[in-house]
């Protein structure tokens, strides 16, 4: 990267991927109890506990792979491995979406695993690629996003789940708009280019 435009870019294509995937985080958080019950319907008992059982363990197995994350993005370059955890999301959500009984569980929990393992290169590319004055400015706009991200993610579950009845055509969506989003990072800079230091005004 060496020029303000250039920064400028990268910055508005990772402004576009922080908000979807904090869009699908929250559509995972919000639809996936629901989902559970559909789909597995007599497995898991008549009341909350065994759907929240697995809700706990699809989101505390896949928290875990932010420390593997963290390590992926200190060993390999950061594009590879954020763009690959991408890539993986279009194949997790097509699953959920196509998935019946037991395979739920498994792409569910793939899918929050590939999600939050994304974090740490993004949060690193984040601050490779902003001006050293500007990285509180950076972060801070990430976590309005995230903010902004939870009630989008509420609605579209809403939406779907009256429109259709269902969850199938939320991740199928989800599925495409991920692939979009996977176009749109191939564009960002390789590990070989170097970001600019341009001084903050």
């Amino acid at each position: 990267v060496s020029s303000r435009g250039e920064l400028v870019r990268v910055f508005l294509i990772l402004l576009v991927s922080m908000f979807v995937g904090g869009v699908i985080y929250h559509v995972m958080q919000t639809a996936l109890p629901k989902l559970l019950t559909d789909r597995l319907a007599g497995m898991l008992g008549d009341g909350a506990f065994g759907v929240g059982a697995v809700f706990a363990f699809v989101f505390i197995f896949g928290g875990i792979m932010q420390v593997v994350g963290g390590m992926l993005a200190d060993r390999f370059p950061l594009k590879l491995v954020y763009v690959s955890c991408w890539f993986l999301q279009i194949f997790v959500m097509s699953g959920i979406a196509a998935s019946a009984n037991l395979g739920i569980i498994g792409f569910a929990t793939l899918a929050v695993m590939v999600n939050v393992a994304a974090l740490p290169a993004e949060n690193m590319m984040l601050a490779k690629y902003t001006p050293a004055k500007r990285h509180g400015l950076a972060f801070g706009v990430k976590f309005v996003l995230a903010f902004v991200a939870a009630p989008v993610a509420i609605e579209l579950v809403a939406w779907v789940r009256a429109a259709t009845g269902g969850f199938d055509w939320l991740f199928a969506g989800v599925a495409v708009a991920t692939a979009i989003v996977f176009i749109l990072l191939l564009a960002l800079p390789g590990s070989q280019v170097r970001p600019a230091v341009i001084p903050a005004e």
